[in-house]
């Protein structure tokens, strides 16, 4: 499970983690991580967007 970092701090903006999986969805790249500052789509709330090595953070979901 991918500990939610964005509950301890919510203004996080950079943080390290590990790629545990990476998976195809809909012919687009995708990973899991061990951990994240991005939060997913909620509740109408959009999620957060930026770059994990200058590669661009196009849609934040969570699994399950």
């Amino acid at each position: 499970m991918t500990k939610r970092l964005y509950y301890q701090d919510s203004y996080l903006k950079e943080f390290k983690a590990k790629v545990l999986k990476k998976i195809k969805i809909d012919n687009r790249s995708a990973v899991i991580l061990d951990e994240t500052a991005f939060y997913p789509t909620s509740g109408g709330q959009p999620y957060d967007k930026g770059v994990i090595q200058d590669v661009p953070v196009v849609e934040v979901v969570e699994e399950g």
